[in-house]
């Protein structure tokens, strides 16, 4: 299986699972605390992890 970034997001898995519509985002607004790596300067919004919830 090869990964290519645009056609295998993970929003678009997501989408692609749940009935259309139905996913509700949890803390989509939320932002890294590390401070390791100057990440304190970088705005990170979601930090990389989709959470919520949708029909099946």
């Amino acid at each position: 299986m090869s990964y290519n970034a645009t056609e295998n997001s993970a929003s678009r898995r997501i989408a692609t699972l749940l009935d259309e519509g139905s996913f509700v985002e949890i803390g989509g607004a939320v932002t890294a605390r590390s401070t390791d790596f100057n990440l304190q300067e970088k705005e990170t919004p979601s930090d990389g992890v989709i959470t919520g919830y949708g029909v099946i």
